[in-house]
């Protein structure tokens, strides 16, 4: 039986709401490579957490014995997953940015109309008041 070494290769750990907010929401993300005499593996888990909800995704990689086809067909399939999570975050992050943008130019004549709406309302119940 072989030591088993253990290399940290990532860590990260983020608060993702202020302070202010009061809930707790973080991700985390940790990768760590085992290597044995003759055996290696890859732990990896990105964890997300709002409230009391968490959601752990796995992307463990561990070698199958002495098949070297099946060993990079499951590395290919890992990575692959990573980069469709890796996209999808991008796409989400950019079309939240421009929904953001949007609502930010769009708000000063919302309010507006908003608060014209509740000078009206106000006086219509004034009107029935009297």
């Amino acid at each position: 039986m072989s030591d088993t070494k253990e290399k940290e290769v990532f860590h990260s750990r983020k608060f993702l709401n202020p302070r202010s907010a009061g809930g707790l929401a973080a991700i985390e993300a940790t990768v760590t490579l085992h290597e044995g005499d003759d055996s290696i593996s890859v732990s990896a888990h990105l964890s997300l957490s709002d409230c009391s909800r968490k959601v752990t995704l796995e992307f463990d990689a561990y070698d199958y014995g002495t098949n070297l086809k099946e060993n990079l067909t499951l590395l290919r399939e890992r990575r692959r997953k990573a980069q469709l999570l890796q996209e999808t975050i991008e796409g989400y992050c950019a079309a939240l940015e421009a929904a953001y943008t949007e609502m930010e130019e769009k708000l000063p004549a919302k309010i507006e109309v908003a608060k014209k709406e509740a000078v009206k309302r106000k006086q219509k119940r004034d009107v029935v008041r009297l």
